[in-house]
C-alpha cells in the first residue's frame, strides 16, 4: 500500500502534464500556422493597403534623420 500510492500520484501527475503539454503544443502550432499564412499573403492585393496604412514603428519615432548622415560607433 505504501509503495502504490506514490506510483499512482506520479502517474496522475504525468498524465496531467502530458495533457497540458499537448494543449500548449496545439496552441503553438496553431499560432505558427496563422503567422505562416500571413507571411504567405505578403503580396496579397487585399492585405497590401492594410500593411502600408500602418507606419513602421522604427521610422515613426526618434529624432528626424538627415539625408546622407552615417551613424557609426567609431571615433571620426
Amino acid at each position: 500500500m505504501r509503495r502504490t500510492r506514490p506510483v499512482q500520484i506520479w502517474a496522475t501527475k504525468r498524465q496531467i502534464w502530458d495533457t497540458v503539454l499537448g494543449k500548449v503544443a496545439f496552441v503553438v502550432r496553431s499560432q505558427l500556422d496563422f503567422y505562416e499564412k500571413i507571411a504567405g499573403k505578403a503580396s496579397d492585393p487585399i492585405l497590401e493597403p492594410l500593411v502600408s496604412s500602418i507606419p513602421d514603428p522604427f521610422d515613426s519615432y526618434g529624432p528626424p534623420k538627415e539625408e546622407g548622415h552615417i551613424i557609426s560607433v567609431l571615433a571620426p
